[in-house]
């Protein structure tokens, strides 16, 4: 699917001399798949795997910018019963 995202000028003139149109098509494409991750709608495996990351490269990236773990509440409960049901309640 294409997509067309419209800059103002000052916006375009200034990130085409920092990076060129590929580069911003690029930034675009990683800050969106950034902001599905941070809202919950794709997983961090699915970040790696839109970004062609191998698992050690998805983990270097996403440090590089300060990502964290979407890891709530809800998931640790989640684990909590997962751990339960695989090797007993803790005592």
């Amino acid at each position: 699917m294409a997509l067309m995202v419209e800059l103002s000028p000052a916006i375009e003139r200034e990130l085409t001399k920092a990076w060129g149109h590929a580069e911003i098509a690029k930034r675009v494409e990683e800050a969106l798949i950034l902001a599905a991750y941070h809202e919950g709608v794709i997983s961090r495996g699915k970040v790696g795997e839109l970004l062609e990351m191998s698992f050690f490269e998805r983990e270097n990236y996403l440090a590089e910018r300060s990502v964290p773990y979407n890891y709530g509440p809800e998931e640790y409960e989640k684990d909590m019963h997962t751990l339960d049901r695989l090797m007993g309640p803790a005592e």
